[in-house]
């Protein structure tokens, strides 16, 4: 439900669209599970997203045992420690959490005072100003996916239900075929928020992989997508080194650096 709190967060986070980018995807995609808190204190703010881990596919599936997640945001240290004094307060800590961070000093408050344990981190990409990309002749654009992308999405976390969800909202499919019509490689489209895309469920057969396959279908993606207009974002878990080197052959500059702990109760002093 949208609020004075929502408003008001949306448009602090709307101040670094990029720094904010994960928080305002969750609050277009995921908005009706949403609790979202605001803190403003001295021409200082603070922020938190809050949602039910069950919510999201992924965070479901990575984080079974956890309760919420949370996405806290401050403009400053002292705000930071005002947030999580409240959220204190309101007995947040009380089960085991998921706490995703998209700035240091955040982060850095955050550690001091709770027990978090490092899960995962993730860099998201975008191109840098007067960037160019162009049409691959060879890759299929697609506005459904057949059963061959929908195992593929799976095989990459995805529900059908996702999937269905984002390309009911105008998600583009981005695919090379060999010559007997099999799928080689493919990625989508898909709006985070407003002109914000993200290129995502990037999938290459075993068969095909190592042949520049997966850059030609990401290189078309990025194309349609500045071609109309919008801002891409590439995410990457920062394992995955062969998508750095995707994203880094490209051109794409980093934009948000995130981080994903686990906070369990039953190791606090």
């Amino acid at each position: 439900m949208v609020n004075s709190d929502w408003q008001k967060a949306q448009a602090y986070f709307h101040t670094d669209r990029l720094k904010y980018l994960v928080h305002l995807k969750y609050m277009h995609l995921y908005g009706d599970s949403i609790t979202c808190s605001y803190l403003e204190q001295d021409h200082q703010v603070a922020a938190l997203l809050r949602y039910p881990s069950a919510r999201v596919v992924w965070d479901a599936a990575a984080y079974p045992t956890t309760e919420q997640v949370f996405l806290p945001a401050a403009s400053d240290a002292s705000m930071a420690g005002l947030l999580l004094d409240v959220m204190r307060q309101e007995g947040l800590f009380e089960h085991s959490q998921v706490i995703k961070f998209s700035d240091m000093e955040t982060e850095a408050v955050f550690q001091q005072a709770l027990p978090l344990q490092f899960v995962r981190s993730l860099t998201s990409y975008t191109n840098p100003p007067n960037a160019q990309f162009e049409y691959d002749p060879q890759v299929v654009i697609e506005l459904q996916p057949n059963d061959e992308h929908m195992a593929a999405f799976i095989s990459n976390g995805y529900s059908a239900e996702e999937i269905a969800a984002d390309f009911a909202k105008g998600a583009v499919l981005f695919s090379l075929y060999d010559d007997e019509h099999n799928l080689l490689s493919s990625c989508m489209i898909y709006q985070n928020f407003d002109n914000l895309w993200e290129v995502a469920g990037v999938h290459t057969a075993d068969s095909a992989r190592r042949k520049g396959y997966a850059r030609r279908v990401v290189q078309t993606a990025l194309a349609h997508v500045l071609e109309a207009g919008r801002i891409p974002r590439y995410h990457v878990e920062d394992v995955n080194r062969a998508s750095h080197e995707l994203a880094r052959g490209l051109g794409l500059k980093p934009c948000l650096h995130f981080k994903h702990y686990v906070y369990q109760p039953n190791l606090s002093s």
